[in-house]
C-alpha cells in the first residue's frame, strides 16, 4: 500500500456532518487554543462581577436596612465560590489530555476565592467608614433654630445635624479635656459668654435651662488641659451648627470630660449631645457618600485591572 494512502482500519467514516469529522482531524494546538480563550473570557469577568457583587452587599443601602437579606445574599455567593473549590480540587483525571483542564480549574478557583474574599473586607471597610456613618445621618433628624441655652438635650437625642440660633458659639475658653491615649477635647455650646474663671472654688450662673447639654467636641485638638481649643470649625465666627458623635467608643471619655467641666463649673449637663462643630453639616454628611462611591468605583476599576492581569499571566503560565 502506498505511504500517501490512508489504511482502513484508520479511516474515518464519511458521516455527512462536517463538525463530527473536523472533531477528529482538529489539531490539539487549535483545541488548547480555543480552551485558553474561553477561559480567559470566564476568569476576567466572572470574578470581576462576584467581587462587585459581595462589594455592594457588604457596602450599600441593602446591607443598612435589611442586614439579614443582604448577608444571606452574601452566603449565597460564598457557597457558590466553596464548590467552585471543591471541584477543582476533587478532580482527579488519568487522561493526559485533561490534565491542562484541570489546572485551568483549580486557577479559576484561586481566582474566584480571591474575588470574594477582596470584595468582601474591602466592603466591609468602605461600609464602616463611609457609608454606615452616611446612612446613620439620614436616618437621624435635622433640627433648626436650637437654641442652647433654652433647650435641653433630652429632647434631641434623635438629632443627626443640628442648626442654632444665631450668635450661638462655642465658648472654648472654658474647654475641658480627659486624656486617655488621646486628648478627648469638650467645650460648651452658648449664645451668651460665660463669665467668671473656671477655677475650682468657682461658680459660673447656669443658663435659663438649668443645663448645659450641647457640646463641641474632637479629639486631640486641644492641650491636655482644654486650652487652645481648636476642634473642627470652633474658630470659624461662621459656624453655628453640629454634626452629631456616632461612635459609641468615644463617648464615655467626652463624657467623663463633661463631669469634670460639671465639677469645676457647679453647672449641670444632664443630657449631654456631642457635636462637631461646623460651618456645614450637610455637606460633611455628603462627604461620607461621595468618598464611599469614589471608593467603590475605584476598586471596582482597579480589581478588573488586577484581575485581568492575573488571567493573562495564567495563560501564559499553565501549559
Amino acid at each position: 500500500m502506498p505511504a500517501t494512502e490512508r489504511s482502513p482500519l484508520y479511516q474515518i467514516p464519511h458521516t455527512g456532518h462536517k463538525e463530527i469529522e473536523d472533531l477528529h482531524f482538529r489539531k490539539p494546538a487549535e483545541s488548547k487554543r480555543r480552551i485558553d480563550v474561553l477561559s480567559i473570557i470566564l476568569n476576567v469577568l466572572f470574578p470581576w462581577a462576584l467581587f462587585v457583587t459581595l462589594f455592594s452587599l457588604a457596602s450599600f443601602e441593602l446591607r443598612f436596612m435589611y442586614p439579614r437579606l443582604a448577608l444571606l445574599l452574601g452566603i449565597v455567593c460564598w457557597s457558590i465560590v466553596i464548590m467552585i473549590i471543591l471541584r477543582a480540587v476533587r478532580q482527579r483525571s488519568p487522561l493526559p489530555g485533561n490534565a491542562m483542564r484541570r489546572k485551568w480549574q483549580v486557577f479559576t478557583a484561586l481566582l474566584y476565592f480571591l474575588a470574594a474574599l477582596a470584595g468582601t473586607v474591602l466592603g466591609e471597610e468602605n461600609y464602616w467608614h463611609n457609608m454606615n456613618p452616611y446612612y446613620d445621618y439620614q436616618s437621624l433628624i435635622t433640627y433648626v433654630n436650637i437654641n442652647p441655652s433654652l433647650d435641653r438635650g433630652q429632647s434631641y437625642m434623635d438629632s443627626g445635624e443640628v442648626y442654632f440660633k444665631e450668635h450661638s458659639r462655642v465658648d472654648v475658653a472654658h474647654a475641658v479635656a480627659f486624656q486617655h491615649k488621646e486628648i478627648y477635647c469638650v467645650a460648651p455650646i452658648t449664645i451668651t459668654p460665660i463669665v467668671g474663671s473656671d477655677t475650682e472654688d468657682s461658680s459660673v450662673p447656669p443658663p435659663a435651662s438649668g443645663t448645659i447639654d450641647f457640646w463641641a467636641v474632637g479629639v486631640n485638638c486641644c492641650d491636655s488641659n482644654g486650652e487652645d481649643f481648636n476642634c473642627a470649625d470652633a474658630r470659624d465666627m461662621h459656624a453655628r451648627a453640629g454634626l452629631r458623635l456616632l461612635r459609641d467608643d468615644q463617648r464615655p471619655y467626652f463624657k467623663m470630660a463633661v463631669e469634670e467641666w460639671e465639677a469645676r463649673n457647679n453647672i449641670r449637663a444632664v443630657h449631654p449631645i456631642f457635636l462637631f462643630w461646623l460651618v456645614d453639616p450637610l455637606d460633611e454628611t455628603m462627604k461620607y457618600l461621595r468618598n464611599g462611591q469614589q471608593i467603590y468605583l475605584l476598586c471596582m476599576m482597579g480589581y478588573f485591572v488586577l484581575n485581568l492581569g492575573f488571567t493573562t499571566a495564567g495563560s501564559v503560565l499553565i501549559k
